[in-house]
């Protein structure tokens, strides 16, 4: 299969390189191109190996091709454009329903809280009002006569 590399083309490559400022990635056809550090992903990227690995199959856009025939390509670029379109922002009744009924493990643990938090709060209410011991006299003061 013959594949044409050109700008906007969307292809998947290999990594085969780490350096610095980014990563080369080979091509169909045997092909090379590199992804500058700062096409790898939208955030900081400290360290490129924290986001890939060699030998790692990714979808590159091909957004430069200079006079020498050095392709640059873009990892976030593809991904952007391989997104489906956003649907209407009116849900149907069915995806409305079921994401109410999601629980996520947040809501899970923030009810256990709550619970315990009651509890102890209506521990509290029944043992009264009073003081365990010590202390000064009502009025925080205590009299030196």
């Amino acid at each position: 299969m013959y594949v044409t590399i050109q700008i906007g083309s969307i292809l998947e490559g290999k990594v085969t390189g780490f350096v610095k400022f980014g990563v080369f990635v080979l091509l169909p056809e045997g092909a090379s191109g590199m992804v500058h550090i700062s096409e790898i992903t939208d955030g900081y990227v400290e360290r490129i190996e924290d986001h890939l690995s060699l030998g790692e199959l990714v979808r590159v856009k091909v957004i430069k091709i200079d006079e020498q025939g050095r392709i640059a390509l873009s990892i976030k670029r593809a991904v952007e454009s391989t997104r489906q379109k956003p649907k209407s922002q009116k849900k149907s009744a069915l995806e409305e329903a079921e994401r109410k009924t999601m629980k996520s493990p947040f809501d899970d643990m923030l009810n256990r809280y709550m619970q315990q938090s009651n509890e102890k709060l209506s521990g509290i209410k029944k043992s009264g009002n009073r003081r365990s011991g010590g202390g000064r006299g009502r009025s925080g003061r205590e009299d030196y006569d």
